[in-house]
C-alpha cells in the first residue's frame, strides 16, 4: 500500500499551509472556521454571541450564503474581551 493511502484507499489528508487568521492584514476577510479558531469557541457559543451582540456580527459575501469577518473586528474584540495577562494570571495561585 502506498503510504500516503489510508486502507480505505482514500487519500490520506494534506496538513494546511494556511497562515494563522491573526496573522493576516487588517482588511482580510476569515470565513467561520478561521473565527473559531482565532476566539477558540465552537461553532454554537460563537452563533450565541453573535446573536446577544457580544460578538460582531458577520457580513455576506454578495451573492453568497458565506459569511465572513474582517481579520480587525476579531482582533479588536479579543482586544476588548480577553485583559493583558489574563491566561498568565489564571496559572499564578492566588495570593493568601
Amino acid at each position: 500500500m502506498h503510504p500516503s493511502t489510508f486502507p480505505s484507499g482514500n487519500a490520506a489528508p494534506k496538513a494546511s499551509h494556511r497562515p494563522h487568521p491573526l496573522t493576516l492584514p487588517d482588511d482580510a476577510l476569515i470565513r467561520e472556521a478561521d473565527v473559531r479558531l482565532c476566539v477558540g469557541f465552537g461553532r454554537t457559543k460563537l452563533h450565541e454571541l453573535i446573536a446577544s451582540g457580544a460578538f460582531p456580527t458577520p457580513h455576506r459575501l454578495p451573492g453568497s450564503s458565506v459569511r465572513v469577518w474582517r481579520v480587525r473586528q476579531v482582533r479588536a474584540w479579543i482586544a476588548e474581551t480577553v485583559p493583558d495577562g489574563a491566561s498568565r494570571q489564571a496559572s499564578e495561585p492566588a495570593a493568601a
